[in-house]
């Protein structure tokens, strides 16, 4: 059965109730803290719920993605379930991190090549993680770890079988705010993981939030300027107009700005 209140809170999300840091033990009478997260939702809601979650998250074994241990479900008497995920338990997230401190531009290169690794890994296995964010992406020993996985989608071929429901605007690509284009989940990605980059970089959120009403994401999406961006940082310019390509058909995919960010002679330039 799930404990719903056991256990230090230590964050919301969007669709769960809480996320908690509890002492577990293993099948070895080992005992570690990992964190729980806690979702209750209704059976018949085949999209926002944390079956659809829990199966995702199970699958993945990837040193830059967030390790899932096990997890509980319980019926509740409204005919409602609650399942509590447990995983492993980082020291902090991106978002914690860079409110208190921006990193060295060496550690923010570094940071944006795991990411894109936990990228590759995902878009490999046909899954598309849809909230690439800040606040998604933690930190353990200080190596990058892709975590939440309650938006996540199977892919076909690239392109979305169902659409994701939940999304934070701030890091949206124009294909889900603007009818124009086709919703390519692995795409989406690139374009988040890209505004994390941003944000690390100069310390500052590029526009409040994304939408065809905000100056700011519109100048991008029709001249590609970027108010924000350092002049002198060439290099950091050439990343972030290889990675935000309005057209997602024309958007790089994880491997290639992987292999683009990873290449030997351009990394010894931020060094």
């Amino acid at each position: 059965m799930v404990d719903t209140t056991y256990g230090t809170i230590i964050g919301r999300g969007a669709i769960c109730l809480h996320v908690s840091k509890i002492l577990v033990e293993n099948r070895n009478k080992d005992t570690f803290y990992a964190a729980c997260k806690t979702v209750q939702t209704s059976p018949l809601d085949t999209r926002i719920n944390g079956d659809e979650e829990w199966a995702i998250h199970s699958t993945l074994k990837h040193e830059n993605i967030v390790s899932f241990f096990d997890y509980e479900l319980r019926v509740n008497d409204d005919k409602t379930y609650t399942v509590g995920m447990y995983m492993e338990l980082c020291d902090t997230s991106l978002y914690d991190m860079v409110v208190v401190e921006k990193p060295h531009i060496r550690d923010t290169f570094r940071y944006y090549v795991e990411l894109l690794r936990a990228l590759v890994y995902l878009h490999d296995k046909n899954i598309a993680h849809m909230d690439v964010s800040l606040q998604n992406v933690f930190l353990h020993n200080g190596i990058v770890k892709l975590g939440d996985f309650g938006s996540s989608i199977r892919l076909d071929n690239g392109v979305c079988i169902q659409s994701s429901k939940t999304f934070n605007k701030t890091f949206s690509p124009p294909e889900l705010l603007i009818d124009v284009y086709p919703i390519m989940g692995a795409k989406v990605d690139i374009w988040s993981s890209c505004i994390v980059f941003i944000i690390l970089i100069t310390g500052y959120l590029p526009w409040r939030h994304a939408g065809p009403d905000v100056n700011s994401y519109m100048t991008w999406v029709e001249t590609g300027k970027l108010r924000i961006l350092p002049e002198k940082m060439v290099i950091v310019y050439n990343v972030i107009n290889h990675a935000l390509k309005v057209d997602p058909v024309k958007r790089p995919s994880a491997v290639a700005m992987s292999d683009y960010m990873e290449n030997r002679k351009y990394m010894e330039c931020v060094k």
